[in-house]
Formats: structure tokens, sequence, C-alpha cells
């Protein structure tokens, strides 16, 4: 056994346990009741940590009128017309496996009456996951992050990993869309030649817990390459970021330009 992964087998060994939690997620967004619903958007599902604590939360974004996206200007209320009002609910459990939201800024949504159960079942089932309920205290235990060799990776109980370094390089795989984003100084390397070096980073095994260790080695997509689509190998990185979709075509993952 290697004393070490790649970072296209962490990317790869995490995949599928991250789509089934970005499915869920997604899956308890019908669940809910959202009042004034034609004045909210981008209505998600995620975590967030505060003081050292994992919440389970439900965000929502008001929407701007085109009139009041003038009015904001004239107020130079330029945050408000980039961002919106965020609105954050938590999921809390109120015993015998049920949960409900709350609102902290006042009651935006609440779960279905003839969802509750369903809305149990997937909460239930999220919190269970190993990448959930083992990640959280990961996370908080190493202050947030897991460093390795002075490269940052990204926390396990998200939808995403990935890595960061100081050099403005970085590579995360998004469960939410399936898709990798890349972000690199502009230079005239090909994606193919960038691509290849960054999914080829190597990191010590003894970073990751035994349970992501035990994820990733029982996941034979781990054995697959990632390749870039032909007709776009050869573009050279001229902005600072790139979007791939990864499409599953039984040989290999391929990356075509989002």
């Amino acid at each position: 056994m290697k004393d070490y992964y790649t970072l296209k087998e962490i990317i790869l060994g995490l995949r599928n346990e991250q789509l089934k939690i970005a499915k869920e997620l997604k899956e308890l967004e019908t669940k809910l009741s959202i009042y004034g619903d034609k004045k909210y958007e981008n209505s998600r599902f995620d975590f967030n940590i505060l003081n050292n604590e994992v919440y389970f939360v439900h965000y929502l974004h008001k929407k701007y009128s085109f009139i009041e996206n003038i009015l904001n200007l004239l107020t130079f209320k330029f945050k408000e017309i980039v961002k919106g009002d965020e609105y954050f609910s938590g999921v809390h459990k109120l015993g015998n496996d049920n949960y409900t939201i709350s609102g902290v800024n006042g009651l935006i949504a609440s779960v279905k009456e003839h969802e509750q159960e369903s809305f149990n079942e997937i909460v239930n089932d999220i919190l269970n996951n190993q990448l959930v309920s083992n990640g959280a205290t990961e996370v908080i235990k190493d202050n947030k992050w897991r460093y390795a060799n002075n490269v940052l990776i990204t926390p396990l109980i998200t939808t995403y990993s990935g890595f960061n370094s100081k050099k403005c390089n970085s590579l995360f795989y998004f469960a939410r869309g399936d898709f990798i984003d890349i972000t690199k100084t502009p230079t005239n390397t090909s994606y193919k030649d960038t691509i290849n070096e960054l999914l080829n980073l190597r990191y010590d095994r003894k970073y990751f817990p035994e349970y992501i260790q035990n994820i990733i080695d029982t996941n034979d997509d781990i054995k697959k390459d990632i390749i870039v689509s032909s007709d776009i190998s050869e573009n050279k990185f001229r902005g600072k970021s790139a979007k791939f979709y990864l499409n599953d075509e039984r040989e290999a993952f391929v990356l075509v330009k989002k």
C-alpha cells in the first residue's frame, strides 16, 4: 500500500460520497415552504462553523426588483446589489429524530407538514454520513483546515474537496454541479499540462483519518485517469479561473469546459 494519495485519488475517492450528500441537500430544499418565495433565491442547505461547533443551516438570498436595484444604486448600497440580504435558518432536533428549521433573522421557511417524515429521514442520513459525523470533529480539531506540506486541504465535511496554495494555484472539486474549478495565475501553460501537474500532487496518507482512507481505498474510481477533453486540452490559461465538468466515460473521467 502506498504511503501517499495523489490529489486525483482524493477527489475521485471522495466523489461518490460527496455527490450523495449534495443530492440529499438538494432534495431537502423540496421539503420546504418559503414565505414570499418570489422574493428569495439561491435556497440551499449547507454547514457552517461557529465558535468551534458545526451547524447545519439553510440559506436564502433576497431578490431585488429593477426599481430596488436602482434605489440601491442611488443610495450607494453596492453590497446589497451584489449579494442581496442573506437569511439563514438553523436545523434543530426536536427529539425522537424530528427536525425543524428556525430563522435567525425571522422565520422565512418551514418544513411542509406532509414532508416532515421524509425531511427527518434525509437529515438523519446526512448527519450520520461519515464525512459529516466524523468530518465535523476533524475540522474543529484542526482549526477548520488540514495542512499537508504547507498546502491547504479543504475541510471534508462539505461537498467539495481539493487544495489551495500560497502560489495562488488551486484546484477544487464541487459535488454540487460535479465540476472542477481551477484558479491559476495566467500563463502559457496548457490546460492538460496544468491539470496533470495539479492532479499528481502527493499527500502523505498519515494526514488523513482512517475513515477517509477507507472511503478512498474502497472506491475503484481512483484507478481511473482524469483527462482533459481533446478539443480543449492544448488551450492556454488566459484568465485566472477555469471550470470543467467531470464526465464519467467508463475508462476515464473527461474534463469538459464549463
